[in-house]
């Protein structure tokens, strides 16, 4: 059972992709993010993770994002469960990726960095 006013976040990697559009994008990963809000699904062309998603969607709850994880082929033993979302960071990207100087109320649009081995770091997209 889950604490009070904490939230899901998981991801899982397909065994089968499928394409996202004409255009050749193929869907290789699905994250599911609850919030206070609903429920938002996001869906990736990469299993990198430090990459955001490419495509979203949102649902009104987990069940309902969770089913639409199995009309994606994902199983219940498919989900690996994310640690809380840290402070600043993107929801949609699986490792904690933040605008540079976010924690101290000066965020830099043009700059990010990465929390790698507990360290926060430069990071580029």
């Amino acid at each position: 059972m889950r604490k009070k006013g904490t939230y899901v976040r998981k991801y899982a990697i397909l065994k089968e992709p499928f394409p996202l559009n004409n255009y050749g994008d193929m869907c290789v990963k699905i994250m599911i993010h609850e919030t206070k809000y609903g429920v938002y699904v996001y869906l990736y062309t990469t299993t990198d993770k430090y990459q955001g998603c490419s495509f979203d969607d949102w649902y009104e709850d987990l069940k309902e994002a969770e089913e639409y994880g199995v009309e994606c082929g994902v199983s219940e033993n498919d989900w690996i469960i994310l640690d809380e979302l840290l402070p600043d960071c993107f929801p949609s990207i699986v490792a904690p990726v933040r605008q540079k100087g976010s924690d101290v109320g000066e965020s830099n649009k043009n700059e990010y960095e990465a929390l790698v081995d507990g360290v926060w770091v430069n990071f580029e997209f």
